[in-house]
This record gives structure tokens, C-alpha cells and sequence, in this order.
């Protein structure tokens, strides 16, 4: 449930671009309740800092509007994360998987990690800060699958199938390499604004300005997958798609899906060990239902939320 809708943020953000945001000085004002978690002007002004600075933008106020609904909706999302994670009390994390986010980032900006982390304090940013609201996203696809491991059902004849094509037709998968826009909801004529934008600008200015997903703080970027790993509406779009190219509009689980196809290579997969290439099948087929369960879980606690905006 959502009160006030963005009209409110709307000034706020006229509040920023007096030129209070350049300098930070502004009285610091809850904007959105999110159940019991609260936003304040304060936590948006950082989310628009950090983000302009990981995608290469100019704090322009032309820029800093632009950002702003889909900033405000990143910080929406990631309270309702947040909550959740509380309500259940789970704390465990993939290290190694959020470091190598972390190293994704830097080298978008052409960085090591140990750099990013000194351009940061250079620009008045904490770093700190920024790890521990990515945590929020990897501390979720820990909930998720607690929540819904006994739901996987994964399928030992259809992995098996898998497993004989591959050996049989000695295999070669594609693997892709993608970016996203991720939207809540949208209508046709939502999707004609988006799709016009992108032939206007760029897929990666798209993102900075529609996409609701934690991708977006990387130009939507969601790095290297495999055909396998991908489902089966992913695939039909991606299938005959040449570098470069941005699918149609995707449903799942209630959200609406824009892919790029950035880059597209071919890999030998060694089938000679059955035990590993087995893993590898399922494992692919888990993160896929996980993926659908991760999207579907978040669509009915924001269903249920209570967004008030003062």
C-alpha cells in the first residue's frame, strides 16, 4: 500500500537542486515510512552520490533529477529487504560471492578493489557504508533460499537428459554477458517511453532512470551467465539476438524484464566428469527457481507494505 505517491519526493528533490546537495546543507527529514523503517533526505542524498559516482555521471541537476525516482524506489526496495531479514533473523552472507561483486564494480570503473575503496574516501564517500547496503541484496538470496529450499524440486531425470545431450553433442554453451532493467509494473505506454528512451540515449541512461533493480548502482550490468543458467523466456529472447541487441519485455513474477545482450562468447565444457558437470546442471536449475522464488517473495511483501510518504 503506498500513500502520496512520488509527487512528494518530487519537491524534495526541487529542495536538493537549490544547491543544498551540492554542499549538504539541509535540514535531514524522514521522506518515507516503510512499515516500520523510515528514509530520510539524508539517506537519499547519499544513494544519489554514490550511484552517480560508480556510473561516471556528473552531478548535474539535470542528472540528480533524473536519478531521483529511481533512487528513491532503490531505497524503497531495500528497506523492504531489510525488514524482512529482520523478521526472520537471518545474518549469513556469501562472502566470496559479494566480494566478487565488489571486484566487478571496481573494474566497471576500471579500478582494483583497493582503489575503488581510496576513490571513495576521495570523494567524500563511505565505503563502509556502501558494502553493507549490497549485503542487504546477498543476505536476501540467503532468506530466500532458507524460506524455500524444500520448494526446489529439483528434477534428477531432466538433469540426467541434460547431461547425455551435452556428452552426446560434446556441447559448447554460449555464455552471456547482460545488462538489465527491472520494472515493478508498467503498461504499454510505459514500455513505449522506455524503449524510446533507449533509442534516444543509451540502454545504461535507461537504467539510471527507470530500473528498479540493485543492478542499476552497475549500469544494470549483471556480468557473465551461461545459456544454461538462464530461463526459458530469457532464452527465447536471447536465442537469435545479436551483440548489442535489447529483448522484449519480459514477465516474471510479476515484474517486467529488459535485457541488453553486451557481449556473447562460446565455451568447451569439459563433460568428462559426469559428477561435476551433474553439479553444475543442477546447480543452474536451482538458481533458477530460487530466482523466480526471490522475485515472487518480494512482489508480496511489497504487496503488503504499508509506504506512507510525509
Amino acid at each position: 500500500m503506498i500513500r502520496n505517491k512520488f509527487f512528494k519526493a518530487i519537491i524534495i528533490f526541487f529542495y536538493f537542486l537549490n544547491g543544498s546537495f551540492a554542499y549538504g546543507k539541509f535540514e535531514n527529514k524522514i521522506i518515507v515510512k516503510v512499515d516500520k523503517g523510515i528514509i530520510t533526505t539524508h539517506d537519499v542524498q547519499n544513494e544519489i552520490k554514490v550511484f552517480l559516482f560508480l556510473n561516471n555521471i556528473n552531478p548535474t541537476k539535470k542528472n540528480i533529477l533524473d536519478s531521483k525516482n529511481r533512487i528513491i524506489k532503490v531505497l524503497i526496495n531495500r528497506e523492504l529487504k531489510r525488514n524482512e531479514i529482520k523478521k526472520y533473523g537471518v545474518k549469513k552472507y556469501n562472502e566470496i560471492d559479494l566480494n566478487d561483486y565488489l571486484k566487478r564494480i571496481a573494474k566497471n570503473k576500471g579500478l582494483s578493489l583497493k582503489n575503488l575503496k581510496n576513490e571513495f574516501k576521495n570523494n567524500n564517500l563511505n565505503f563502509n557504508n556502501f558494502v553493507e547496503n549490497v549485503k542487504v541484496d546477498f543476505i536476501w538470496n540467503s532468506l530466500i533460499f532458507n524460506l524455500y529450499e524444500n520448494q526446489l524440486n529439483l528434477n534428477i531425470q531432466e538433469v540426467n537428459r541434460e547431461l547425455e545431450l551435452m556428452k552426446k553433442e560434446k556441447k559448447n554453451n554460449k555464455k552471456f554477458n547482460l545488462s538489465e532493467i527491472i520494472l515493478n509494473n508498467s503498461n504499454d505506454e510505459n514500455l513505449l517511453e522506455i524503449y524510446n528512451f533507449i533509442k534516444e540515449k543509451s540502454f545504461e541512461d535507461a537504467v539510471v532512470k527507470y530500473s528498479n533493480s540493485s543492478s542499476a548502482i552497475n549500469q544494470g550490468n549483471i556480468g557473465w551467465i551461461f545459456d544454461y543458467e538462464l530461463n526459458e523466456k530469457y532464452l527465447s529472447e536471447l536465442k537469435d539476438m545479436k551483440t548489442g541487441g535489447i529483448s522484449k519485455p519480459i514477465m516474471s513474477a510479476g515484474k517486467v524484464i529488459i535485457l541488453k545482450l553486451n557481449d556473447l562468447k562460446v565455451e568447451f565444457i569439459d563433460n568428462s566428469d559426469d559428477q561435476k558437470t551433474r553439479k553444475e546442471i543442477l546447480n543452474a536449475m536451482k538458481n533458477k527457481k530460487l530466482e523466480f522464488f526471490s522475485l515472487s517473495h518480494f512482489t508480496k511483501i511489497e504487496n503488503a507494505a504499508l509506504i506512507v510518504f510525509q
